[in-house]
């Protein structure tokens, strides 16, 4: 349970981080990029060296790392370009409606069980989903732009279950052996090169403006970040099914979200949004207490 805590307080912390962007005016990609760098700093220094080598190459995870790495950054561009087109509000829906494809893909590939209070679970954790999402009547989100950018917000849904379904992939086949760190620092150095290369080239092209914060704000967030994926694959490893953790977790991080912006950003929720929060809670208590 002490490791699930961890897991959501770091995720939720992320959230923090990026409001506080807005504040600021970082440049959001920019600090992501950054963010890749710091993750593979604060992964040598967590496992006391760093932990890559030319033989690395030959490890069962090597081309996990490399393709979830070009998932990291190109999941971020779409969905960067699903909030500016379809709005924030239908964005997280897609992110979090992911689990359609990571749950349904470890009840198949893994044949894990499913009864009735897992059945239950799922619907509560969906109906939260969308009833936490739910916009006020003072937000500007674009949710009618779903109507033309549909293909945004299928592409963020399903780029985001493929990196859940991978991640857990590779530490059920025991490809990272026990959450291991090389895995993880080689998916961010990977995400870390491929963005540095948009970068560089929109510096030359003077379509990017260096900005020394953007730096700062990229290690501020890639200290926790880190751990959001490392923390995960320990979870992974505690024996929970697939189709429990990922629910957990995902609905945890939703509702963690939900009160920090309540207590800290002062957001107020509206009735169906608290309704939201008691499906959540209602959702995790089902996969929790078998």
């Amino acid at each position: 349970m002490g490791i699930l805590f961890l897991a959501v307080s770091v995720n939720i912390l992320l959230f923090i981080i990026f409001r506080l962007y807005k504040n600021y005016k970082i440049d959001t990609f920019q600090a992501i990029v950054f963010n890749y760098f710091t993750c593979v700093v604060v992964g040598s220094i967590t496992l006391g060296r760093f932990p890559l080598s030319k033989e690395s190459i030959h490890e069962p995870w090597f081309p996990y790392s490399v393709a979830l790495g070009v998932l990291f950054i190109s999941g971020f561009n779409i969905l960067a370009k699903t909030v500016q087109h379809i709005g924030v509000t239908l964005a997280s829906v897609a992110q979090k409606m992911s689990l359609v494809i990571s749950v349904a893909f470890t009840l198949w590939y893994f044949s894990e069980s499913l009864t009735i209070q897992k059945i239950l679970g799922f619907i509560a954790a969906f109906a939260s989903i969308i009833m936490i999402n739910l916009p006020s009547k003072k937000t500007n989100d674009k949710s009618e732009g779903i109507q033309k950018y549909w293909y945004l917000f299928l592409a963020t849904l399903i780029l985001s279950g493929i990196i859940e379904a991978t991640l857990y992939f590779v530490e059920a086949k025991n490809y990272s052996d026990n959450a291991d760190i090389g895995f993880v620092v080689s998916l961010f150095g990977m995400a870390g090169i491929l963005g540095g290369l948009v970068i560089l080239l929109g510096y030359v092209t003077k379509r990017i403006k260096f900005e020394f914060k953007n730096v700062i704000a990229g290690i501020i967030l890639g200290i926790p970040n880190f751990f959001t994926i490392y923390l995960l694959l320990v979870l992974f490893n505690q024996g929970y099914e697939g189709s429990e953790i990922l629910p957990i977790i995902n609905i945890s991080i939703i509702l963690g979200s939900a009160l920090v912006g309540f207590i800290l950003f002062k957001e107020k929720l509206n009735l169906w949004q608290w309704i939201g929060f008691l499906l959540g809670l209602t959702c995790i208590l089902l996969l929790i207490l078998k």
